[in-house]
């Protein structure tokens, strides 16, 4: 690829230094900020900042066509995908631009990620600029990935599968080449770690850092954390993800415990995580949570089974008794004060417990 060729301002006629650093020729711009001594860093952020703004005026160029009101949606799509086209061609241009020049694909957004506390986290065991090159990867081939997705609309046939599945062996191929087998190991398994998490809340487990880690580690036998955080290559059958869950917490089980395994599946029920979110900013004690989540899950099957075994003569009674019951033990453990606010905000599910109310009957007009 041909480097671009930078515009120069004009010349000024009062006298002024940085004239006679700046040069049309990209290379000879940096060779001259070089030989006045300076740093490698500011010299990046002087060229990427140029190379934006030329790139930027490039993509304003780009014609957006204005439609007639009846014009259909088969032509709005075909324009807009040509747009697209011609977005991603200027993006992947800019960036090889800069790692001609710079010797890596660099751009200003892979800095403003850093200061995200989810990608900090991620990289904090690198070098900065280390960061910023790993973050320029991901963030490379997620842009690939995304105009895969606008281009098929969404419906992926088995090459466009293929070809996803590509990007995500490259991009592990250049963390690979990148990375020291401690470093890429170490990132494999954060990237592993957020995909979990939000799956599982581990936060709500009760886990120790080292137990975390072992679990993390065992996930990885069941997904592939960069292919799914970043590429979402694609999403196994219902029977597929039910055999690997089986087989996950069996390992969990044999690793840890039943105790543990039975704190992490909790933590992944949306049921416990509400009560968390009520009992919180109570400040009430983690074992709260618990027993009222224990609870909510006994009265729920207690009902189950109330509707497969009983009669309907039988069954109505039951119902109530069980709605009262629970209703009294979550008193018991909250408090009136915040049993109130749970019912208003969070306790809705009492009502199911309950016998279903009949419909009222219907006035005669």
């Amino acid at each position: 690829m041909t480097v671009p060729v930078r515009a120069t301002q004009s010349a000024s006629p009062q006298p002024f230094h940085w004239q006679q650093i700046e040069s049309g020729d990209y290379r000879q711009y940096i060779a001259n900020l070089r030989a006045i001594g300076c740093p490698e860093r500011l010299i990046r952020d002087v060229i990427l900042a140029d190379v934006a703004e030329l790139y930027s005026t490039r993509r304003a160029l780009i014609q957006r066509p204005l439609f007639p009101p009846w014009t259909g949606a088969d032509q709005r799509q075909a324009s807009f995908l040509a747009n697209s086209q011609q977005d991603q061609a200027l993006q992947q241009e800019q960036l090889a631009v800069t790692e001609q020049l710079l010797g890596y694909p660099w751009s200003f957004q892979g800095k403003e990620m850093l200061r995200d506390g989810y990608a900090g986290m991620l990289l904090s065991h690198l070098t900065t600029d280390l960061s910023w090159q790993v973050l320029e990867l991901f963030d490379l081939y997620q842009d690939q990935a995304r105009w895969v997705r606008h281009r098929t609309q969404g419906i992926l046939l088995a090459e466009d599968r293929a070809e996803l599945a590509a990007l995500a062996d490259g991009l592990k191929s250049q963390l690979t080449a990148m990375l020291t087998p401690t470093q890429l190991d170490e990132l494999l398994l954060r990237v592993q770690w957020g995909v979990a998490a939000q799956e599982r809340h581990f936060e709500l487990a009760n886990l120790t850092s080292t137990e975390l880690r072992q679990i993390v580690q065992l996930r990885r036998q069941y997904v592939d954390g960069i292919a799914q955080a970043l590429i979402e290559v694609s999403t196994p059958s219902a029977a597929e993800l039910h055999r690997r869950e089986l087989e996950f917490d069996s390992e969990v089980l044999a690793l840890l415990g039943p105790e543990k395994l039975n704190d992490l599946k909790r933590a992944g029920d949306g049921r416990f995580q509400e009560i968390v979110e009520f009992t919180q900013p109570l400040q009430l004690p983690r074992q709260t949570a618990v027993a009222a989540y224990e609870i909510r899950v006994a009265a729920e099957e207690e009902v189950s089974r109330a509707n497969t075994e009983l009669d309907p003569s039988e069954l109505h009674a039951r119902l109530e008794t069980i709605q009262e019951t629970t209703a009294s033990a979550l008193t018991q453990l909250l408090g009136p004060a915040h049993m109130r606010e749970y019912l208003t905000r969070s306790g809705h599910w009492l009502e199911d417990l309950g016998p279903p109310t009949s419909p009222e009957p219907e006035e005669d007009p």
